[in-house]
């Protein structure tokens, strides 16, 4: 029950946050962005 409405919502809004937050936050591509966490 938890899963269901507690990790539903936040994973369908966090990954199209984040997709959106690095082209015009940082301004970087987010395959810049997958390299750098690799490195790291």
């Amino acid at each position: 029950m938890m899963v269901e409405g507690g990790g539903f919502e936040p994973p369908k809004a966090e990954p199209s946050d984040l997709q959106s937050d690095p082209f015009g936050h940082s301004g970087t591509p987010p395959r810049y962005n997958c390299n750098a966490t690799n490195l790291n």
